[in-house]
């Protein structure tokens, strides 16, 4: 025979850990969308100045963005260039 007290403490535990689960879920999603916000702020930027001419080694400078990542935004900037 269960006690009441003892089923209560429980489920109160539960929506405990329901609650905090919840939570750090939400702060782990927000981290996420905000990194991947700035990653397409940094690739934007990286087009705009590779339009405007700016050396390769100086948009991975100001944008943080590494040279692989430059050099392939270059390219598909060239591709879609072509393509019009």
């Amino acid at each position: 025979m269960k006690c009441n007290a003892h089923e209560g403490a429980i489920e109160q535990g539960k929506e405990i850990g329901i609650k905090i689960g919840e939570e750090k879920g939400i702060k782990i999603g927000v981290e996420k969308g905000i990194k991947i916000g700035e990653k397409i702020k940094s690739h934007e930027i990286a087009k705009n100045l590779l339009l405007l001419g700016e050396s390769i080694e100086m948009i991975v400078q100001l944008t943080g963005l590494s040279l692989e990542e430059i050099t392939e935004i270059n390219q598909e900037y060239k591709c879609k260039k072509a393509v019009e």
